[in-house]
C-alpha cells in the first residue's frame, strides 16, 4: 500500500544477525517470484534492495552459476561482515566442522596433558601437527543431510577489516569483496572457511562495531582514498 500511494519510490529492506538472514530471504523471495508485480503490475519499476549486516548463511544453492533467474533474485542484496564476527560462518555444517576440529586437536594431545596445558597458556609453540588438523583436519567431513553448506544469498559480501587508526584516532576500515560460495569453477567462497575463535568473535557482531566500519568506509570513499583490496578469496 505504501508504494501504490508513493509512486516512483522502490523498497529497502534491511537487518542486523538473524533479521539480517530474513531481510536477505525476504528480498530474494520479492525478486524471484515477483511478488511486488504480480500484487499491483503498476508497480513493475520497483527496485527490491537489501542491506544485510551480520547476515547468516541461510542460502542454498546447488548450481553456483547457471540460473539467471537465481542470480538475478540476489544481485541488489549487500551484505557486510566486520571482522571476526563468527554469525555470518555460523550454519550447521560450520559447527560440525568445528566440532570435528576440536576433536581431532584434542586426540593429538590426549596423552599429553602437560603439553596441552603449555600451548593452551602460549608457554610452547603449538606444533605442525595441531596447525595441520585446525587447517585441513575437517574439509573431507563427510556430508550429512539437512547439514548442507549454506552461504549468505548475495552475489558477494562485502569484508570490513581494522587496518589501523585515523588522525582522530578513529578505526580506519578496509574492505574485501569475497564469493559467499564455491563457484562451478571450483574458486573456494566464504562458506568454506570455518568459525575462528577469537576473543572478539561475539562482539565484533556487535550493532555499534557494524555503524562505526560502515562509516569509516563511507567517510574514505567521500574523501576518494578508496578501501578496496583485491584479490580476495583465492
Amino acid at each position: 500500500k505504501a508504494l501504490q500511494e508513493n509512486p516512483g519510490y522502490d523498497l529497502v529492506i534491511s537487518g542486523h544477525s538473524l533479521g539480517a538472514g530474513a531481510a536477505a530471504l525476504l528480498a530474494f523471495k520479492l525478486n524471484y517470484e515477483k511478488l511486488i508485480e504480480k500484487e499491483d503490475p503498476s508497480l513493475s519499476g520497483v527496485k527490491v534492495e537489501c542491506f544485510a549486516y551480520a547476515c547468516p548463511p541461510v542460502f542454498f544453492q546447488m548450481c553456483k552459476c547457471k540460473d539467471k533467474q537465481v542470480n538475478d533474485a540476489i544481485q541488489n542484496t549487500h551484505a557486510f561482515v566486520h571482522e571476526n564476527d563468527c554469525v555470518p560462518f555460523m550454519s550447521v555444517d560450520s559447527v560440525r566442522r568445528l566440532a570435528e576440529t576440536v576433536t581431532q586437536v584434542d586426540e593429538c594431545n590426549k596423552f599429553r596433558p602437560l603439553r596441552r596445558s603449555l600451548m593452551a597458556a602460549d608457554q610452547i609453540e603449538i606444533t605442525p601437527d595441531i596447525v595441520h588438523k585446525v587447517v585441513e583436519g575437517s574439509q573431507n567431513l563427510e556430508p550429512v543431510a539437512d547439514a548442507e553448506r549454506l552461504a549468505i544469498p548475495a552475489p558477494f559480501v562485502i569484508w570490513m577489516r581494522e587496518i589501523g587508526k585515523d588522525k582522530h584516532d578513529r578505526p580506519r576500515y578496509d574492505v574485501m569483496f569475497c564469493r559467499p560460495q564455491r563457484n562451478d569453477d571450483d574458486a573456494p567462497g566464504m562458506n568454506d572457511l570455518s568459525v575462528l575463535m577469537d576473543w572478539r568473535m561475539i562482539s565484533d557482531h556487535m550493532n555499534p562495531q557494524y555503524e562505526r566500519a560502515v562509516n569509516s568506509i563511507a567517510e574514505r570513499i567521500i574523501k576518494k582514498d578508496e578501501p578496496y583490496v583485491f584479490p580476495v578469496c583465492k
